[in-house]
């Protein structure tokens, strides 16, 4: 069954964070210098090594506090956060979903994201390479449109190894979005809050957890934030969005191989 159709830019599956109360964060981002948008490019790091982390959201201002000047925030226009609304496609039979479960690569995901604030929306190919390489491409569309059109499908057939013609909506992730830049380093930081997922008619969030995802042309553990997060003996940890989706809205899916991230991820949430 097709996702039910979103909420045309409202982001209906939680209110911008910024109206949750959580104004000590949000101050603690606004003190922070802004990374000039029109830089972005420089560290824009569409082939790069991520590496991911799963933190207490509510530990979120110490972290950023501890990172001192060595980041800026790259704002939403005029939020310190943004909102996405994300959503995925897969074959039938989920093949995406099961290149990560079988940790083959090279793997893909495909994706139709929507960025609220800057109202703009992409497809989106992110490919994991046999050297753990993330590369992902993108082709700009309209705005809010969730559909597949006719040049996409090739675009997809180009740098995606399956038939774009099987390709169906799976599911929305939908979080908000705190974006941090080096200062005189390349990397950049994203920090996402209020995930939840929806497919189905059914629907899942994952309160009081923020997953971190470090950006790197290559693995750097000495960056600033590499740093703060060992000193807080916060290790890294294999989280993918949609997997995780799939394997909690659908727990008849062999998941086995996201088990320890979904232990990890209902301690820290309290589920």
């Amino acid at each position: 069954m097709i996702p039910s159709k979103r909420s045309q830019g409202k982001h209906q599956m939680g209110l911008r964070y910024e109206d949750h109360g959580k104004s000590r964060l949000v101050t603690t981002l606004n003190d922070l210098d802004r990374f000039p948008v029109e830089k972005l490019g420089d560290c824009a790091l569409m082939r790069r090594v991520d590496t991911k982390f799963l933190y207490p959201a509510k530990e979120l201002e110490s972290l950023i506090q501890s990172l001192g000047n060595s980041y800026g925030l790259l704002p939403a226009r005029e939020h310190a956060v943004a909102s996405y609304e994300t959503l995925y496609f897969d074959t039938p039979d989920k093949i995406f979903f099961h290149q990560h479960r079988r940790g083959q690569r090279d793997r893909f995901k495909v994706r139709i994201r929507h960025y609220l604030e800057r109202e703009m929306s992409f497809l989106e190919v992110k490919r994991k390479t046999n050297h753990n390489v993330t590369i992902k491409v993108r082709r700009k569309r309209d705005f809010l449109d969730s559909s597949i059109n006719g040049d996409e499908r090739s675009f997809l057939k180009d740098c995606c190894p399956c038939d774009p013609n099987q390709l169906v909506p799976q599911l929305w992730t939908n979080f908000n979005r705190i974006t941090l830049v080096g200062l005189g380093i390349k990397e950049r930081l994203t920090v996402d809050l209020g995930l939840a997922f929806e497919a189905d008619h059914k629907e899942h969030r994952m309160h009081g957890l923020a997953v971190i995802e470090v950006k790197q042309p290559r693995f750097w553990a000495r960056s600033p934030v590499m740093l703060a997060l060992r000193a807080r003996g916060i290790r890294p940890s294999s989280m993918s969005k949609y997997c995780t989706a799939q394997a909690t809205l659908f727990p008849d899916l062999r998941g086995n191989r996201f088990r320890p991230s979904l232990r990890n991820i209902r301690r820290m949430t309290h589920v």
